[in-house]
């Protein structure tokens, strides 16, 4: 691990935060290939936090995802969020609460920045061996309640995976990713 860091250990994906608070986060090439190794090794998701802790009224992460990994569909309700990819690609779709597909795109080196807005529940999808991307929404964070992100009901947990398997199945199997 990277000195300049510490582990939050409540956290459900491996997370990183800055170990001194500043007036500013500066994130580089090293800590992208931290990253990368990190989710490589663990092969698991992994998050640096540019925020100083889940009560910030801004939290800007960066991400990296491995390829056959599955975020469970989540949206949240009063919130809009954006996402800017940094190394590799990520399919997005978006469903309505009924379980209707809205949108299918990609985001990569040629479309680099979606923001989107509150409401929508998100499939995020790696196309490449690791994506890493940044995503910036608004805080604080809360697991349940009030500001909290909520996943889809239609979709299932990530602990059946013949139910995962034919769940990403039926949202990918139209060729229709811008």
């Amino acid at each position: 691990m990277m000195k300049e860091f510490k582990q939050d250990n409540n956290a459900k994906s491996l997370t990183f935060y800055f170990n001194k608070k500043k007036k500013f986060s500066l994130i580089g090439k090293k800590h992208i290939e931290f990253l990368c190794k990190m989710v490589r090794k663990r092969r698991q998701s992994c998050r640096i936090c540019l925020h100083n802790d889940s009560e910030d009224t801004l939290h800007n992460m960066i991400i990296a995802h491995p390829k056959n990994i599955y975020i469970r569909p989540h949206k949240n309700p009063y919130n809009a969020k954006a996402y800017h990819i940094i190394k590799g690609a990520m399919r997005i779709i978006g469903i309505e609460d009924n379980g209707n597909k809205i949108f299918d795109l990609v985001i990569n080196k040629k479309h680099k920045v979606l923001r989107l807005e509150p409401n929508v529940y998100l499939l995020l999808i790696p196309k490449t061996n690791i994506v890493v991307f940044q995503e910036i929404a608004l805080g604080p964070f809360r697991r349940e309640g009030e500001n909290s992100q909520v996943y889809a009901p239609f979709s299932p947990e990530d602990t059946n995976q013949i139910a995962v398997k034919h769940f990403i199945t039926k949202y990918t199997k139209e060729k229709n990713a811008r």
